[in-house]
């Protein structure tokens, strides 16, 4: 029985170090990915401005959207 033991142990303590190698790829890509699309965000100058907001454009209720010109 101890066998069987030893055999499950080696195959769970296996599957453990698959698993945290893959996380530890997707990770590592994970990385790799953030970095190359903040450096193509900085080499686009031709992106939209990021309109402005006012205390009037928040207003949605009734009476203000009513009277509004």
């Amino acid at each position: 029985m101890s066998q069987s033991f030893d055999e499950a142990m080696a195959k769970f303590s296996g599957e453990v170090d698959d698993a945290v190698s893959r996380a530890r790829r997707a990770a590592a890509e994970a990385r790799d990915l953030t970095a190359r699309l903040r450096i193509e965000s900085r080499e686009e100058p031709d992106a939209p401005p990021v309109p402005q907001t006012s205390d009037e454009d928040d207003d949605f209720s009734q009476e203000q959207i009513m009277t509004r010109d």
